[in-house]
């Protein structure tokens, strides 16, 4: 089905893979994305007006720029037969048609992260090797889209929404992480082949790349590598781990985001300049204002990982 392809390119990293908006990146936009599976009286027309058109005061952005009739009818289609009137689940999302080979093989150590059955920041000294092992690898691999859960909530937030207030993490949703963990060991049924292969022409496949991998920042001051932490957890998402824009969902963003390791916007943002872009955002972008989940300080300190990671090898 084209309108499942379509879903899977553009709408679910905010509105789930379900369509009950049961993601990372909704928890920490305001308003939230909608819940399709909790909706009455929502037409197919008034979702086609809603993907074309895109909402005011929303992070829903227009889309008729990038897709054409054909598609916006058929994903919107799509979003209301299956979860709308039906609320069914979705077809699984970490398959081999979708560029997910051995999932399970190559993932499954990071499971328990993904889950909640492990808190991300447990201690080492409590963790097995191997479960420091898949702990690595969920931060590598699995922590753009997954939240996992914590000991202790970190003060900041992970939005692909508009130039607004970026909504402050609440606690997090266990079942809900369970919820995800089912669907993850392949419960669901696998997309039509020839409907994933026309996918992954036209959109790639969401598979870990380069642009996931973060540089290494040698002798890095306290202050850039809380920095860092934070970046990884409320940036990475759009700007990508190596600051291009260029990762999977950045990719999508309209206006992309600014390569932040080219010498241009290295001379554009001045110390002052990138505070204050982080602190309240750039209208008409998807880049939020984080002024009201981050403090002084940890706004001082993602602007300095940012300048010591990626303008100073541009300069």
């Amino acid at each position: 089905m084209r309108g499942r392809a379509v879903y899977g390119a553009r709408c679910y990293f905010c509105h789930g893979y379900s369509g009950d908006a049961r993601t990372v990146a909704a928890k920490y936009l305001a308003p939230p994305p909608r819940d399709f599976t909790r909706t009455e009286n929502l037409s197919p027309s008034r979702i086609e007006r809603a993907v074309r058109e895109g909402r005011a005061g929303t992070a829903m952005k227009p889309f008729k720029d990038l897709l054409d009739d054909a598609d916006i009818r058929a994903v919107a289609a799509f979003v209301h037969e299956s979860f709308v009137r039906c609320a069914r689940r979705n077809t699984r999302y970490h398959t081999a048609q979708n560029g997910w080979p051995d999932h399970e093989r190559r993932y499954g150590a990071a499971f328990p992260f993904v889950t909640g059955a492990l808190a991300v920041d447990a201690s080492p000294a409590l963790l097995t090797p191997d479960e420091r092992a898949g702990r690595a690898l969920f931060l590598a691999t699995c922590s753009v889209c997954h939240e996992g859960s914590r000991v202790q909530e970190l003060p900041m937030a992970l939005d692909t929404g508009t130039a607004r207030t970026a909504r402050p993490p609440g606690v997090v949703d266990q079942a809900r992480n369970e919820d995800e963990g089912e669907r993850l060991a392949g419960h669901d049924e696998d997309h039509d082949e020839e409907e994933a292969e026309e996918y992954e022409r036209e959109y790639g496949t969401g598979e870990p790349s380069e642009h996931d991998i973060a540089p290494v920042l040698h002798d890095a001051t306290p202050q850039e590598k809380r920095g860092g932490e934070i970046y990884a957890r409320a940036c990475a998402l759009c700007h990508a781990a190596d600051g291009s824009g260029r990762n999977w969902i950045g990719s999508f963003l309209r206006p992309h985001p600014p390569d932040l390791r080219t010498p241009e916007v290295a001379a554009r943002l001045d110390e002052a300049r990138l505070r204050t872009v982080i602190r309240q955002g750039l209208r008409e972008t998807s880049m939020p204002a984080f002024s009201s989940v981050l403090t002084p300080a940890e706004i001082e300190a993602v602007a300095a990982y940012v300048r010591r990671a990626f303008f100073a090898p541009a300069r």
